[in-house]
C-alpha cells in the first residue's frame, strides 16, 4: 500500500542516518524492528525488503562487535569472513532490488551491498575469477548502479547534465557489454533456470532503456533473445511463455527489421502461449509485423474486429491497449479513405477504454489520453497546415513527459514539416 510503502522509505532514510552516525546499536535495532514489520506485511516487495533489513542489522552487530575492538571498522576483515555463498546471496538480492527499482520506481535500500560491494579487493577479485556466479552477478550490479546513476543524473535539472549524462550511459553501456560477455563466458557454469535469470535480467535492462530512447539496446535485445532461444529457453520457469514477452520479441525483432525471423518464431512458438490467447497474440504480433512493412490495410483487416471483441486480451490491458493503439496508428497511416473515415470512431473506443481500466496507473492514464488527443488533432488537420498552426502542436508534443508512441506522432509532424517546406 501506499502507506506501507512511505512509511518504509522514512525507515530507509533512518537507517541511512543511523549509519552515517555510527550509531550501530540503533541501527540494529531499526532493522530488526523493519525485518518483522515487513514479515507480517502485504506489501509485494516485502521478500526482497526482509533480507535488506536483516542483513542491515547483522552488519550493525558486526559493526558494534568490530568498533570495540579496534578504533577504526577494517570492513575488509568483514568480507573475508564471507565465503562464497554469502557473497552471491548479497549480489543477487542487491541485483533483484535495483531491477525492481528500474521497473516499477520502488525505494529500494542496499546498504549492505554500497558497504561491502564498492569494497572489493584483490581477495574478493580472486573469488570472481574461480566463482562464476560471483563474477556474472558483480558485472550485472555494476551495470544496475550504473543505470541507476544514469537515471538519476537525467533526473536533475540542471544546464550542466549534458555532457555528464552522455558519460554516464557510456559508461552504463559498457558495463553492460562486459555483463553480457562474462554471462556468454559462464553459460556452462548456470543451470537453464539460472542461465533464464541472468537473461531476463539483461532482456530487462534492455526494454527500460529503450524505453528511454535508447535505440542502440533494440539490437542487444534481439541478440539476447535469440542466444535464450538457442539454448533452449522461453523465458519462464513453467511450460508456456507469457504474452508480454512474446509481443516483446515480436515488437523487437520488427523494429529490426528482421521479418523473416519473426513470422518464424510466431509459427514455431505459438504452441507454448496459453491456448486460450493464441488467437489473440497471433492476430495482434501477426498486425504488428504488417504494420512495420507499411502494409497498413493488411494490419488493419487483422485487427479491426478482434480489438472490439471481448474475449481479445480480456485479461491484459495493456496489451490490449497496444493493439487499440497500434489500429488508430494503421488507420491514420492508411491510404483508404473509407477505412480512414472510421478513425475517430477508434480513437473514441480508445479514450472510453482507457478510461474504464482501473489497473492503469495514472501515469498510464495520462500517456494513453494524450496518445488519443494527439492523434484526433493531427487527423484533424489540413494536408497543409500553416506553420503557425503546427508549431505549437509540436512544442506540445515535446514538453509531454507522458505520451504513448511519441516517436511515432514526432514523426508524423515531421512528415507535415516536409511537405509545407518548414
Amino acid at each position: 500500500s501506499q502507506h506501507s510503502n512511505t512509511y518504509l522509505f522514512k525507515q530507509y532514510l533512518l537507517s541511512d542516518f543511523l549509519y552515517q552516525r555510527k550509531s550501530y546499536k540503533q541501527l540494529e535495532q531499526l532493522s530488526n524492528a523493519n525485518k518483522i514489520y515487513l514479515s507480517s506485511s502485504e506489501n509485494k516487495y516485502s521478500d526482497y525488503s526482509v533480507f535488506e533489513h536483516l542483513t542491515n542489522a547483522t552488519l550493525a552487530n558486526i559493526f558494534q562487535l568490530n568498533s570495540k575492538k579496534k578504533k577504526d571498522f577494517n570492513l575488509q576483515a568483514v568480507i573475508d569472513s564471507f565465503d562464497d555463498y554469502v557473497i552471491v546471496q548479497y549480489l543477487q538480492y542487491s541485483c533483484r532490488a535495483l531491477n525492481l527499482e528500474q521497473l516499477n520506481d520502488y525505494q529500494h535500500n542496499t546498504l549492505q551491498a554500497d558497504l561491502l560491494l564498492n569494497q572489493l579487493d584483490e581477495t574478493l577479485k580472486l573469488k570472481m575469477t574461480n566463482n562464476p556466479f560471483i563474477a556474472t552477478y558483480y558485472e550485472l550490479w555494476k551495470t544496475l548502479r550504473a543505470l541507476k546513476g544514469q537515471q538519476e543524473e537525467t533526473s536533475k535539472k540542471t544546464i550542466e547534465k549534458g555532457p555528464e549524462s552522455a558519460k554516464q550511459n557510456t559508461k552504463a553501456k559498457q558495463y553492460f557489454e562486459q555483463f553480457l560477455k562474462v554471462l556468454k563466458q559462464n553459460e556452462s557454469s548456470f543451470s537453464a533456470k539460472q542461465l533464464n535469470d541472468f537473461y531476463t535480467f539483461a532482456s530487462n535492462i534492455c526494454i527500460q532503456q529503450k524505453r528511454a530512447g535508447k535505440i542502440a539496446y533494440n539490437k542487444l535485445l534481439l541478440d539476447i533473445y535469440k542466444q535464450v532461444l538457442e539454448n533452449g529457453g522461453i523465458f519462464t520457469n513453467s511450460a508456456h511463455i507469457t504474452l508480454r514477452k512474446f509481443y516483446n520479441i515480436i515488437v523487437c525483432a520488427g523494429q529490426e527489421k528482421a521479418f523473416e525471423w519473426a513470422n518464424k518464431f510466431i509459427e514455431q512458438y505459438l504452441q507454448y502461449v496459453e491456448p486460450n490467447s493464441q488467437k489473440s497474440i497471433e492476430v495482434f504480433c501477426k498486425a504488428y509485423i504488417e504494420f512495420q512493412q507499411t502494409h497498413y490495410d493488411k494490419a488493419i483487416a487483422n485487427l479491426r474486429f478482434e480489438v472490439e471483441a471481448k474475449v481479445f486480451f480480456s485479461k491484459d490491458a495493456l496489451l490490449n491497449i497496444s493493439a487499440r493503439g497500434l489500429l488508430i496508428k494503421a488507420m491514420y497511416e492508411s491510404q483508404n479513405e473509407e477505412l480512414k473515415a472510421y478513425l475517430e470512431t477508434y480513437i473514441d473506443s480508445y479514450e472510453k477504454y482507457v478510461r474504464n481500466q482501473k489497473n492503469f496507473t495514472t501515469n498510464q492514464q495520462k500517456a494513453y489520453t494524450n496518445f488519443a488527443k494527439i492523434s484526433r488533432r493531427l487527423y484533424r488537420l489540413p494536408p497543409y497546415p500553416h506553420l503557425k498552426v503546427l508549431k505549437p502542436i509540436e512544442d506540445k508534443i515535446k514538453r509531454l513527459e507522458r505520451l504513448n508512441n511519441k516517436e511515432w506522432i514526432l514523426e508524423k509532424i515531421d512528415e507535415f514539416k516536409k511537405r509545407i517546406g518548414a
